[in-house]
C-alpha cells in the first residue's frame, strides 16, 4: 500500500510538469537503478552486514529526498514506490531499495529493511513456531 501511495504521489507531481522535466526525473531514476545494481552485486560478493548494508542502501535515497531539489525528490519517491510494489509482488523480504535489482538478477538480498523492521519482526513472530493458530 505504501508503494502504491508513493507511485500515486509521483504521478500527481509529474502530471503537472512538462515533458523535459519528467525526462530529467527518468534519467535520475535510471542512474539510481544502475547505482543500486552495483550495490546489490557488491553486497552479495562481499557479504555486507545486513544492517550496515541497509544503512548504505538507504543513505542515497535519504540524501536525494532531503538535500536534493524537486527532481531528485520525485525520482527517489518513484524509485522507492516501484521497488516496494515489486517487492510485494515477488513476496520478498529484506531491503526494499534493492527489489528492482533482485528481480533483474533473479536473486534476493540478504540486507535488512530499516523502514519496515517492526512489520517484519511482528510477521516473523506470528508466522513462526508458537505464532497464530491456523
Amino acid at each position: 500500500m505504501v508503494g502504491l501511495l508513493l507511485l500515486w504521489m509521483t504521478y500527481a507531481v509529474m502530471s503537472r510538469r512538462q515533458a523535459a522535466d519528467n525526462l530529467d526525473v527518468l534519467w535520475v531514476g535510471l542512474g539510481m537503478i544502475f547505482f543500486y545494481l552495483i550495490l546489490h552485486l557488491m553486497a552479495r560478493r562481499y557479504r555486507l552486514h545486513p544492517w550496515y548494508g541497509a544503512l548504505l542502501a538507504l543513505a542515497p535515497l535519504a540524501l536525494m529526498f532531503f538535500v536534493g531539489g524537486w527532481v531528485p525528490r520525485v525520482a527517489a519517491v518513484a524509485y522507492l514506490g516501484t521497488a516496494l510494489v515489486l517487492q510485494a509482488l515477488r513476496g520478498d523480504g529484506g531491503c526494499a531499495a534493492l527489489a528492482i535489482q533482485g528481480l533483474a538478477t533473479r536473486s534476493r538480498t540478504h540486507l535488512g529493511c530499516i523502514l519496515f523492521l517492526p512489520v517484519d519482526w511482528v510477521e516473523s513472530h506470528l508466522s513462526g513456531p508458537g505464532g497464530l493458530p491456523e
